[in-house]
C-alpha cells in the first residue's frame, strides 16, 4: 500500500560565509587534533544555533573517531498559538513547503516518544515537523552533491518489476561492490561509543547483503519477523511496522543511494522522522536495516533501561530533549 502511495504522491542556497559564522556555534571552539581520518565516511549532524554545547560536544567525538564531519543547521519553527490554525498553516506549508510536498500525517505527529509531560500536543507537532524537515533539507542538500540520480519513473518501473512481475531483486555480490562513500546522518546528542567508526568500517566492508540506508542502534521492540540474519553475532533487521525500531540518532546512508532515499522522503508525508525507515519496507529496489551492535546511545534510550555515559568534555545539557518543550536552548 505505501508503495502506491509513494507512486501516486530543496534547500535554499547556502548563505554566505560571514553570515554564516556569525550564527555558527562553534565559531569559538577551538577543535583538538585529529584522529587518523577515516576514508570514506562523512558525518553530518543536526544542530540549531542555539545548541551550542551539542556542537562541540559531537564535533570533538567526531574528531576523536577521525571521521570527516560537518554540522548541518537544523529547521526551527515559528511558534504559533494553540488553535492558531492559520498561523500553523502558514509556517509548515508556506514558509516550509519545500519539506512537505506531500503533505504531513497529523494523526501521528504527536506521538513522539521524547516529548516532555507537559508539551502541548502543538509543541510536539511543530517540533516533529521541524525535525522531519532538517532531515529532508539535509538529504536534498547532499544528494545535489553526489552523482547519485533516482526519479519517479524509475521508481515506477521498479514498482511493476518486482510488485506486478513478482521479480525479485538480485543480491548485489561482494565481489562486485566498488569502494564509495558512506554518509553518516547523526542527532547532535547521539555519544558515540570508541568503536564507533571501527565497526561501521567493518561493517560496510564485509556485509555481504544489499542496504541503501541502515538505521544504527535502535531502542524499542523489534518483530523477529522482520530478522534477515546475523552480522558477527548482531540481528540485522529489515524494520517494518510491527515494531517499534525507535531513534534517528544514527543512520547511513550509500552514496550511490542517496538520490534514492532522498525521492522516497519527498513522496512521503511527514511523520515522526524515525519512522521514516521502516516505511520504506515495502517500496520497490530498497533496502533499509536495523542494526544494533551497541557503538551509539543517545540520552532517550534511558527510559528504555539503557546506560547512557556522556563523555567528560560534554556538558551535561546534552542530555536534554528538544522535542516537546523539555530544553529549547541547549
Amino acid at each position: 500500500m505505501l508503495a502506491l502511495v509513494l507512486l501516486a504522491g530543496l534547500v535554499s542556497a547556502a548563505p554566505g560565509v560571514e553570515k554564516a559564522d556569525k550564527f555558527n556555534p562553534l565559531k569559538n571552539f577551538k577543535l583538538l587534533p585529529k584522529a587518523k581520518k577515516q576514508a570514506g565516511l562523512k558525518a553530518f549532524y543536526v544542530n540549531t544555533d542555539k545548541s551550542t554545547a551539542r556542537a562541540e560536544c559531537m564535533s570533538r567525538q567526531l574528531d576523536q573517531q577521525g571521521i570527516e564531519s560537518e554540522r548541518y543547521k537544523a529547521v526551527v519553527m515559528k511558534e504559533c498559538n494553540d488553535f492558531d490554525f492559520t498561523c500553523m498553516n502558514d509556517v509548515v506549508f508556506n514558509h516550509h513547503k519545500d519539506c512537505f510536498k506531500s503533505g504531513a500525517d497529523l494523526i501521528h505527529l504527536t506521538q513522539h516518544g521524547s516529548s516532555g509531560k507537559d508539551a502541548s500536543m502543538k509543541n510536539r507537532a511543530m517540533a516533529v515537523l521541524a525535525n522531519w524537515c532538517s532531515h529532508k533539507r539535509l538529504f536534498n542538500e547532499i544528494s545535489k552533491n553526489t552523482s547519485s540520480t533516482y526519479d519517479v519513473g524509475t521508481l515506477q518501473k521498479n514498482f511493476f518489476r518486482q510488485k506486478i512481475l513478482k521479480e525479485e531483486d538480485k543480491e548485489e555480490p561482494k565481489a562486485a561492490k566498488k569502494e564509495e562513500k558512506v554518509y553518516i546522518v547523526l542527532e547532535d546528542d547521539a555519544i558515540l561509543r570508541s568503536d564507533f567508526a571501527e565497526k561501521i568500517n567493518d561493517f560496510v566492508a564485509n556485509y555481504d547483503g544489499k542496504w541503501d540506508m541502515i538505521q544504527v542502534d535502535t531502542f524499542g521492540g523489534v518483530d523477529g519477523r522482520d530478522k534477515i540474519g546475523d552480522y558477527k553475532g548482531v540481528p540485522v533487521y529489515h524494520p517494518g511496522m510491527k515494531g517499534d525500531y525507535f531513534g534517528l540518532h544514527c543512520i547511513l546512508i550509500k552514496e550511490s543511494s542517496m538520490g534514492k532515499i532522498n525521492l522516497e522522503m519527498s513522496l512521503m508525508p511527514a511523520v515522526p522522522v524515525d519512522w521514516f525507515p521502516k516505511l520504506l519496507k515495502e517500496v520497490p529496489d530498497t533496502k533499509v536495516l536495523a542494526w544494533n551492535p551497541d557503538i551509539v546511545t543517545q540520552p532517550e534510550m534511558k527510559t528504555a533501561g539503557k546506560e547512557v555515559q556522556l563523555p567528560s568534555y560534554c556538558d551535561e545539557s546534552v542530555m536534554l530533549s528538544t522535542i516537546g518543550g523539555e530544553s529549547t536552548t541547549v
